[in-house]
């Protein structure tokens, strides 16, 4: 029913792609650009002044041991882009989902 589909959009909103993402980027070291959860970013960072540089890496843990945590920030154009993408795949979906169903 609708309500599943409520709910289930709002636990992949809210925790699975925000899971997903920390996973790419802390286990594979990769930037996440493919995760709208990622592009979000954008409408925080356009408020801010200086824009944030795209990567930023800080270290941690003890002085001296080399590890550093790495932090994506996406650009203007890669974070509209996305959402772009997103809006898209989800409208030719939906249409195409509705036209099958007919609902009438």
């Amino acid at each position: 029913t609708s309500s599943y589909a409520t709910v289930l959009t709002a636990i992949l909103f809210l925790i699975g792609f925000n899971l997903l993402q920390q996973l790419i980027s802390i286990l594979a070291h990769e930037e996440p650009w493919m995760i709208i959860s990622y592009s979000s970013g954008v409408i925080g960072n356009v408020f801010a002044d200086p824009y944030p540089p795209h990567i930023v890496e800080t270290p941690i843990g003890p002085p001296g041991s080399g590890r550093i945590a790495t932090t994506f920030n996406p650009t203007l154009e890669t974070g509209v882009a996305i959402m772009v993408s997103y809006l898209v795949l989800s409208a030719v979906g939906g249409l195409y989902f509705f036209k099958r169903k007919e609902f009438s």
